[in-house]
């Protein structure tokens, strides 16, 4: 039995239509990407590239270190660096992965061409905002990641077999989606598809090395900082973490040293909901809000414009770093209440 409804169904052989039909598409995803966004991208491509058919995948950078990995030294472009407005106008058609609407995507959707085809996949709760002309989306926030979805993509309409290749950016989103597998997304099917990723060649221990056993010194100097500022409400179930540039500019990290920092307010007993504050440049914050059991998160996380899943989502405001602070500590303390 499909694990899609009919609906899905339809709409999953849309995408595969579309994409059979694209001549020279172009795979992107949100600002700041991650393993999902960019493991969606990659099997996608290497997929597609196995039926004949060329593709690019182009990003809003800058790519995350700790998963260079993944890719080969051209297989991934970022823009605009070294992907130009005009290589952009090339494509018929853009795939955005992991995100609701080309909006997310950043500069590169200024550069489509109004008559270029959208494909969305997506996995997130999120609404997006607003519907777009010439867009094919398929959503499903059961799945643990949307490269699960590009999988099935492959798998149930071009008969594409998972191999090494295409299994180590599947495993990757499915490890960095869960948390290593301790996340409530962590689903059977996802334990499966992960299973299925091992018996390909792929080796735990080799991805988990590559995520989390090379960090830095100033990764590890901003940790120390962030964890001299994690706050708590008076009931302990809320606790924060708020930097500021000057964090930044001390320890001499970036915001690629941000990953997995909201997990360690997250980590304290008594705590439901987890937030991290950083100020990405001036007046400009990014926001990543957790949660264990109770709280869906993208529900706060759309008040400020953003959106996730219902225990992980994240948003972006423009404000000093104090101001954004009390906003957002001030919903969630109402979220909790």
């Amino acid at each position: 039995m499909s694990r899609y409804n009919s609906s899905e169904q339809s709409d999953l052989k849309s995408v595969a239509s579309a994409l059979r039909a694209s001549r020279f598409p172009l795979f992107t995803t949100h600002i700041s990407p991650d393993g999902d966004g960019i493991g969606a991208a990659l099997i996608l491509k290497r997929g597609l590239a196995r039926l004949g058919i060329p593709s690019r995948i182009g990003i809003r950078g800058p790519i995350p270190p700790i998963l260079d990995f993944l890719h080969g030294p051209d297989e991934i472009l970022e823009h605009p660096l070294s992907l130009s407005d005009n290589q952009i106008a090339e494509h018929d058609c853009v795939v955005l992965l992991d995100a609701p609407d080309l909006s997310r995507a950043g500069p590169i959707k200024d550069a489509i061409r109004p008559e270029t085809r959208t494909i969305i996949i997506d996995h997130h709760v999120c609404v997006p905002s607003g519907a777009e002309e010439n867009t094919i989306s398929f959503r499903c926030t059961r799945a643990t990641a949307t490269a699960e979805i590009a999988f099935d993509i492959l798998e149930i309409h071009f008969a594409v077999r998972l191999d090494q290749e295409l299994a180590l950016p599947l495993y990757t989103a499915l490890v960095t989606e869960t948390g290593s597998f301790k996340f409530s997304n962590t689903t059977g099917r996802c334990l499966r598809l992960a299973a299925r990723c091992v018996e390909a060649g792929i080796q735990p221990d080799v991805v988990s090395g590559n995520l989390f056993m090379r960090q830095k010194e100033t990764s590890l100097r901003l940790l120390g900082r962030a964890l001299a500022k994690i706050r708590r409400d008076e009931t302990g179930r809320l606790a924060w973490i708020a930097l500021s540039l000057q964090d930044f500019k001390d320890s001499g990290a970036t915001h690629l040293d941000t990953f997995g920092l909201v997990g360690y307010p997250r980590s304290l007993e008594g705590v439901e909901l987890a937030i991290l504050l950083f100020e990405d440049e001036p007046e400009f914050v990014k926001i990543s809000f957790r949660s264990k059991r109770e709280i869906d998160v993208s529900r706060i996380a759309a008040e400020f414009g953003g959106g996730g899943h219902v225990r992980a989502a994240g948003a972006a405001m423009r404000d000093s770093i104090g101001g954004v602070e009390e906003k957002v500590i001030s919903r969630a303390k109402a979220f909790l209440s």
